[in-house]
């Protein structure tokens, strides 16, 4: 009997944390949770994921923009215009981002600058269940995907300096506060079309104390396939592809096309 009313409990659990769930997707609809999204890594943090089957999350602190997170880095103070520290709320938080691009040019060039990278395959949806339970509630505060809204830098500068704005962020009790701040960037970076997973911890977790935050992974579950810089020398093609066999990976392997080049026919004037 008691078995049954804690299987009902957990039902009604579930039920509740998926009618809630939705709303951590943040500038996504329901019809959008099922949308290929990409990331280009180095070869061997690829092969760090498929030997410890882990997805591993940074401060966002670790990022390059200066303007990341400007909320927490910025200078506080009260109305009386007693100073207060934000900054220790930037160790709460851990991100991976991601695009909506499959490739381009840039981002070969950017992420896989010694032409070793390789490109990963998800979805939305299928990326956020890594660090989502669905059987908790507390996950409904600590877990979120978003699109990345972009910006011109005057108008986020202005946004973040008006008390008005500011109230609803601080007395959030969602989660969603501080998320949101991580979710704006300066036009500048648009072409990123980016998509970022944060995990927040609380005060009180042993997780503040370190610079990464991972969660266990299925390589084959979690991505769709696996492509090889364009620009990948025959020899080290075969390793790789040989190599990520042997680990276990039975999804497709294809190196890109992007400078792949076939003549065309053409018929001169004359």
């Amino acid at each position: 009997m008691n078995q049954d009313i804690f299987l009902r409990d957990q039902q009604d659990t579930d039920r509740e944390v998926a009618r809630f769930k939705i709303r951590n997707f943040i500038g996504f609809s329901p019809e959008e949770f099922d949308l290929p999204i990409y990331r280009i890594l180095p070869w061997e943090f690829l092969l760090e994921m498929f030997l410890t089957n882990q997805l591993t999350l940074v401060k966002p602190k670790l990022w390059d923009d200066p303007y990341e997170n400007l909320l927490l880095k910025s200078n506080a103070y009260r109305r009386d215009g007693t100073p207060i520290d934000l900054k220790d709320l930037q160790e709460h938080a851990f991100g991976q981002c991601w695009t909506l691009f499959p490739e381009t040019d840039a981002f070969w060039r950017i992420y896989s600058h010694d032409q070793n990278g390789v490109r990963i395959k998800t979805t939305v949806r299928r990326l956020f269940d890594i660090i989502f339970d669905n059987h908790s509630h507390a996950n409904l505060t600590t877990s979120f995907i978003g699109r990345v809204e972009y910006q011109p830098q005057a108008e986020i500068e202005r946004f973040y300096s008006d008390p008005v704005n500011i109230e609803p962020i601080i007395r959030d009790t969602s989660g969603q506060g501080m998320v949101m701040s991580l979710l704006l960037k300066r036009n500048e970076f648009e072409h990123e079309k980016e998509v970022r997973l944060i995990y927040s911890v609380d005060s009180y977790s042993a997780d503040k104390a370190n610079s990464t935050k991972s969660f266990n992974i299925v390589p084959n579950d979690l991505f769709d396939d696996i492509m090889l810089d364009p620009r990948i020398k025959p020899r080290q093609e075969r390793i790789y592809r040989e190599t990520i066999q042997r680990l276990g990976f039975r999804n497709p392997i294809v190196k890109s096309s992007l400078y792949q080049f076939t003549p065309i026919n053409i018929t001169l004037p004359f």
